[in-house]
């Protein structure tokens, strides 16, 4: 499921140029963006579940990662290079965890 986003950063990125009060008015508060997409990613664990799909828990991995600020870019929704090696490093954990055959650990995050 999806990696979490970072709301404040997301709703400065996407309320550039608009009425942030009138955004507000409509989705309450901030935070609610992250509630929101969480929801979202959770139902699609939940899918996956039910269907006996293997799912990538990419949203706890986020998490749980110390120093998470910089896993990000700007816009708050797009994991950052520093993100993209995390998440590369989970599935390989998992496709290994799996025994798809990989034989070679993922390098170490810088």
């Amino acid at each position: 499921h999806f990696a979490p986003l970072d709301a404040v950063r997301y709703f400065e990125w996407i309320s550039r140029g608009l009425s942030k009060e009138g955004i507000l008015k409509y989705i309450g508060e901030v935070q609610s963006i992250f509630r929101w997409q969480r929801d979202y990613s959770d139902r699609i664990a939940q899918v996956a579940r039910e269907e006996d799909c293997d799912c990538l828990p990419l949203r706890d991995t986020f998490v749980n990662y110390k120093g998470s600020d910089d896993l990000m870019c700007v816009d708050g929704i797009h994991p950052s290079e520093k993100g993209h090696i995390l998440m590369a490093e989970k599935a390989i954990d998992e496709l290994l965890r799996l025994n798809l055959g990989l034989e070679e650990q993922p390098p170490a995050l810088a």
